[in-house]
């Protein structure tokens, strides 16, 4: 067993299970299948050289979750169904996670049936961690002062405001010390 298993408790694959990505545990070595929904490319330098470093977004029908990879050999694609082996959980202090492809991940595309079993397709109730570039579309019936949404205002007194964006609080427009250009 080399120092990097036995610092993190890498666990034997032969015992793991596949997991979904919304049963991601973090700080824990994971076997998931997911779709690449986005990916882009980026040249980062350290004290060893120049190295390519892969981030984008992946998800399956429960979940979507960041991912980054130093691996220059992984055969990543947008729209991809990806097999992954020992990726890495991380946690950040807002307990949202990051899946990160380690030089021990093994990747390979996956065959699949079906594409539309690899996307999500988010319900608010089912959101137990914070997500990165989700928009939700519907009609918003109520919006509590502790949700984290903002309410926002275009119209002053009946008429158009040139400048839009304003906070509404307690059904008026809140326009915080500046001028505004009403026609």
């Amino acid at each position: 067993m080399s120092l990097f298993e036995e610092r993190y408790d890498y666990p034997d694959k032969s015992i793991r299970p596949f997991v979904t990505l919304s049963g991601l545990k973090p700080s824990t070595y994971v076997d998931t299948v997911a779709r690449v929904l986005s990916y882009k490319v980026n040249e980062r330098r350290d004290q060893l050289g120049t190295k390519m470093v892969f981030t984008g977004l992946l998800e399956d029908n429960t979940y979507r979750v960041p991912f980054i990879s130093h691996k220059a050999s992984i055969p990543i694609e947008s729209n991809v169904v990806l097999k992954i082996i020992s990726a890495y959980v991380h946690e950040f202090q807002d307990k949202s996670l990051l899946l990160m492809l380690t030089e021990y991940t093994k990747v390979n595309h996956q065959q699949i049936e079906d594409i539309r079993d690899y996307i999500w397709q988010p319900k608010i109730a089912h959101i137990n961690r914070p997500v990165w570039n989700l928009t939700l579309k519907g009609i918003v019936s109520t919006i509590y002062n502790n949700s984290g949404l903002v309410k926002r205002c275009n119209k002053l007194l009946g008429r158009e405001v040139k400048a839009h964006g304003q906070v509404l609080q307690q059904g008026d427009c809140f326009f915080p010390q500046q001028v505004l250009q009403v026609g």
